[in-house]
């Protein structure tokens, strides 16, 4: 397989691929921090018109406004007292949580996105199963977006949007060919499994009816699963929580408790 990939990049039949890329293969962990650290794809998950340039510029804007307002206050107390009220550690930590708050608020939009888009597909498949003998795919699941409340999915599913996702020539690429793209790009498997099915339903004459029935169903089984961990994590979470709180009362408790018996002993 190597040397058949090494043939094919030789060809240029393969797209060299960067060596970012190629570590990330073999240590997950660098290619998870890559991926958590990089502002153009959260800003495309996101749906933000943003480019990473003008993200940057803004976080540098907010993190020197806080600079300037801590000086500001400095100026004021060292004119005042003589002495800074806001030392120079306190003003680059003030920075850094500006910073940190903004990649945070990014992160979340990010994913909150993603999960939505997810979650209104998975509901579309069931009425899939009943549209596409009559109308194709697209169409169907452009107007099962169009009836969603929220509508982050016909949002995904606009062709302007879809151009700017994944390149001029959408309108002349395949359904499943869309859609596979546009998995890769907001991290979304199942509309790279979605694409899939559409490509054994027109190659191999399987049955609408069954496999996105089949498909929606796997799909909920997944975010059962999902959501069972989620849970799991807040209990152990909570539990930390509550014995974080205890451990200082106990130490307060116990330490009456060697005091009260230590005068005992001693009186």
């Amino acid at each position: 397989v190597r040397h058949w990939e090494r043939l094919a990049r030789l060809r240029g039949l393969q797209s060299t691929r960067d060596l970012s890329d190629r570590v990330g293969d073999r240590l997950p962990i660098l290619h998870r921090l890559r991926e958590e650290l990089d502002i153009k794809l959260l800003l495309v998950i996101g749906g933000s018109l943003q480019s990473t340039e003008s993200w940057l510029v803004g976080t540098a804007a907010y993190t020197l406004g806080a600079a300037a307002l801590l000086a500001t206050v400095d100026g004021f107390g060292l004119a005042q007292s003589g002495q800074l009220p806001a030392p120079l550690w306190v003003v680059v930590a003030v920075m850094l949580l500006v910073a940190g708050l903004r990649y945070v608020s990014l992160r979340s939009r990010a994913y909150n996105r993603q999960a939505q888009v997810g979650e209104q597909l998975a509901d579309a498949l069931l009425g899939l199963a009943v549209l596409v003998p009559g109308i194709p795919a697209d169409d169907a699941l452009s107007l099962l977006a169009r009836c969603q409340r929220e509508g982050r999915l016909i949002d995904v599913l606009d062709e302007q949007h879809m151009r700017e996702l994944i390149g001029e020539d959408a309108a002349l690429r395949s359904t499943r060919d869309r859609y596979s793209m546009i998995g890769r790009a907001l991290r979304i498997p199942l509309f790279q499994e979605l694409s899939q099915l559409m490509r054994g339903i027109e190659t191999e004459g399987l049955s609408p009816r069954e496999e996105y029935p089949a498909l929606s169903r796997i799909s909920a089984e997944n975010r059962l699963a999902q959501n069972r961990v989620r849970a799991a994590r807040a209990r152990t979470g909570a539990a930390a929580a509550i014995a974080l709180l205890l451990i200082p009362l106990l130490i307060m408790v116990g330490g009456g408790i060697a005091f009260a018996f230590l005068g005992a002993v001693n009186g």
